[in-house]
């Protein structure tokens, strides 16, 4: 493997925006895609299918998928509002960060 690509996007509760997103990602053999505001049904969340890992803050408002089977990736911490995820990479790691702070709350307490 010579790079690794990711995707970002908040679908903002879209299912077709969060639908598409896994679409992009498959065109463009996507490592991994973070998703920010995601669509939600049933309290249950799109999954990417074809066996993806899905890794998910507390309040499942920030998401990684990671849509290569063959990474070595394991869970480095969740909160509320962020996960985070470490990568193999040989003897290197890689930490892969995704965080959702909703725009309309006060979040200062939750930055400092």
């Amino acid at each position: 493997m010579e790079y690794l690509k990711m995707l970002q996007i908040n679908v903002n509760h879209s299912s077709a925006a969060h639908c598409h997103a896994f679409v992009v990602a498959e065109e463009n053999v996507v490592d991994f895609l973070c998703v920010q505001d995601p669509y939600i049904s049933d309290n249950v969340i799109l999954t990417g299918g074809k066996g993806c890992k899905m890794f998910c803050s507390f309040n499942n408002k920030s998401l990684i998928y990671c849509l290569n089977k063959d990474l070595d990736v394991v869970l480095s911490h969740n909160t509320n509002h962020i996960v985070g995820l470490f990568v193999k990479l040989g003897v290197l790691k890689l930490q892969i960060i995704s965080a959702y702070f909703p725009p309309h709350d006060n979040i200062d307490s939750l930055i400092e």
